[in-house]
């Protein structure tokens, strides 16, 4: 019976642990800011994912993927923000930070 006792705490303390371990991965594979095609305008913008309720959707099944900030809010905020599907297939093409890398890539 102590085994049990003792069995449970440390299940729940690893259950937490990797828990929040994944959470904070998830949520730093989504987080910055990415370059789409704007499907409304066929023009470049800039987005950022809201990483923090993706990260936590993340526990529970499937990613939700909702914008948290876009170059043409706040007077386009209601779009339909289909621009989230180019993530789905790309996520790190879009990043900015790929996008600056591949630039300067051979450049001096």
């Amino acid at each position: 019976m102590t085994i049990v006792y003792v069995l449970i705490p440390v299940l729940l303390v690893a259950g937490i642990y990797f828990g929040i371990r994944y959470f904070v991965r998830t949520r730093q594979k989504v987080s910055g800011e990415r370059v789409i095609i704007c499907p409304e305008t066929g023009k470049q913008a800039m987005v950022e994912v809201d990483a923090g309720h993706a990260a936590a959707t993340s526990l529970f099944g499937h990613t939700d993927l909702r914008l948290e900030n876009c170059w043409r809010w706040p007077i386009k905020q209601d779009c339909g923000q289909e621009c989230l599907l180019q993530l789905d297939v790309a996520p790190e093409e879009c990043l900015v930070r790929s996008v600056l890398e591949k630039w300067y890539r051979g450049k001096s």
